[in-house]
Formats: C-alpha cells, structure tokens, sequence
C-alpha cells in the first residue's frame, strides 16, 4: 500500500522584506513613545515642584501673618522647621531657598528658589509672592532667581499694562496680539482690531 503524500506548495510565511519593515515600524514607534515619555515624566516632576513651592509659599504667608514678615532663608537648605518644609521626602528636589526683598512702597517680597535634578539637568523652579497678595506664578530657569524680575511680575499680575490691551506684561507697541482695541469717531461706527 502506497501512500500518496500531498505537499502543498502554497505556504504562507512572512518574506524577509515584510519582517525587515515591521521591525522598522516598531523601532518608530518605540523611539516616539520613549521621547513622549520623557516629556511626560518632566511635566510631572515640575508639576511636584509646583506643589511644593506652593506648600512653601502657604507656610510663608502663615508665618508672615503670625509675625508680621516672611521668613528670609539665605543658604539652599534641604529643610526649615520654622516652616514645616523637609525635601527629604522629595526624589528630584534638594534644596530651597527663601530671598526677601522690599519695593519702592515697602511691600515685601519673598522669591522661593527650588533646586532639584533629573536625569543630570538641573531644575530650577520659583514662585513670588508679595505681602498684599499678588504672585508671580511659577518661574523656571534662569528667569526663577531673578528676584527683580519675579518682583515686577507680580505686581503687574491681574493688571493690564496700560498698553496695547494684550496683558503681557510688557508694552510693545509693534505687538500685533492687541485684543478688543479700536478707535471710534464718535458716530457709533468703531473699528474693533
């Protein structure tokens, strides 16, 4: 008894070419999602920066209120009991600061410096605060222990400028990001820019 085999000769397999680019799509997409990632994870360590400096901020304005003025932290330092404040428990943040300053009317200011790192970068972050209330908002970079800069930030903050209507806090009068201004000849007929 003879047994016929049947081979089939339509095999279905993946050709070289056909693996080659779905290792190139993968390679993609695994490169785009490790660079987003990134971004994502330096959003969040910002985002605990921000948290902090604002339990700072808070602990400042509590003991402005008890004491009549903010506590002045010269040295970065990792802790202050006065404020309730220990970075130990943060991974990125080491150390803060807290610079005091007095404007022209003699309304303090008091800049907290946050310092940390990721990933060998340095981050540097900052948030302001004047004794009457008005912030800065948090500051990165360089522009974070400019206590001059942060000091005319929050004064200008919630104010328009006066300007050209654009609330940038800076007046430029070749800035096209004017909002609402127009001129009127008095006739109801306006030319709203």
């Amino acid at each position: 008894m003879e047994r016929n085999w049947h081979i089939p000769t339509d095999k279905k397999a993946f050709t070289l070419v056909e693996l080659v680019i779905v290792i190139v799509i993968v390679g993609i997409l695994s490169t785009i999602s490790v660079s987003a990632y990134s971004s994502l994870s330096l959003k969040a360590i910002e985002a605990e920066g921000a948290s902090l400096l604002s339990f700072i901020i808070k602990n400042e304005v509590t003991h402005q209120i008890e004491n009549g003025s903010f506590l002045g932290i010269l040295q970065k330092t990792d802790k202050s009991d006065e404020l309730g404040v220990d970075l130990n428990i943060s991974k990125y943040f080491q150390t803060f600061q807290a610079m005091l300053s007095v404007d022209d009317q003699g309304n303090e200011f008091v800049l907290v410096v946050l310092n940390g790192t990721y990933k060998g970068q340095t981050l540097t972050m900052s948030l302001g605060r004047y004794s009457l209330g008005s912030s800065t908002g948090i500051l990165k970079g360089q522009e974070a222990t400019d206590i001059a800069k942060a000091m005319r930030i929050a004064s200008n903050s919630g104010k328009d400028n006066g300007g050209n209507g654009n609330n940038d806090k800076t007046d430029n009068p070749n800035d096209d990001k004017s909002q609402g201004q127009g001129t009127g000849n008095g006739n109801g007929n306006g030319n709203n820019g």
